[in-house]
């Protein structure tokens, strides 16, 4: 994932009150060809001795079920606040529509 550098998040107290506070994520592995799937999920984050764990679930008809039985892990997006960012915000003119995120 592309990552800027003014992005980057360097506490991982930041990362964890994110991932409270925006619990809404995207779980992401792959099918037997290797393609990814996607499936939307809360995920829930408790923190263990050594480490985090993430808790969610997803219904047993869910392909996501058997992709996560076949290969264990995973990808996860957390995607936090995030808005539209028209050139107007801008002070000068040069810049273009982004998201910032």
């Amino acid at each position: 994932m592309y990552l800027p550098p003014q992005f980057a998040a360097r506490d991982p107290a930041h990362a964890l009150a994110v991932m409270r506070e925006q619990p809404f994520a995207q779980l992401i592995s792959t099918d037997e060809e290797g393609f990814p799937f996607v499936t939307p999920i809360p995920l829930h984050a408790i923190e263990e001795n050594d480490g985090l764990t993430l808790l969610g679930h997803v219904a047993r008809p869910n392909p996501h079920a058997g992709h996560l039985r076949a290969r264990p892990q995973a990808l996860v997006v957390f995607q936090g606040p995030q808005a539209y960012m028209s050139p107007r915000v801008y002070p000068d003119l040069v810049r273009v529509p982004t998201w910032s995120y």
